[in-house]
């Protein structure tokens, strides 16, 4: 994936109200967002945030599918 995609994805960032948690709306094809999912697992980790949430949806009957995922940082406090 080039730096358009990525830079598109920084964008689509939605940060919550608590700020340790990340959440991401990303639609795409389904091996994009298998990739994409990859990616963000290596960030997560490497951030020190747990994946708490992450859903693959077909839109309809198309090829069009929708990622959402949900970060917290490991170190949250409660």
């Amino acid at each position: 994936m080039g730096m358009v995609i990525l830079h598109y994805l920084m964008m689509r960032i939605t940060t919550m109200n608590n700020n340790d948690s990340i959440r991401f709306k990303i639609s795409g094809g389904f091996s994009d967002l298998q990739d994409v999912y990859k990616t963000l697992e290596a960030y997560a980790d490497f951030k020190k945030f747990d994946v708490v949430h992450c859903r693959i949806k077909q839109r309809g009957q198309t090829p069009i599918h929708d990622l959402n995922l949900g970060m917290v940082h490991r170190n949250r406090k409660s």
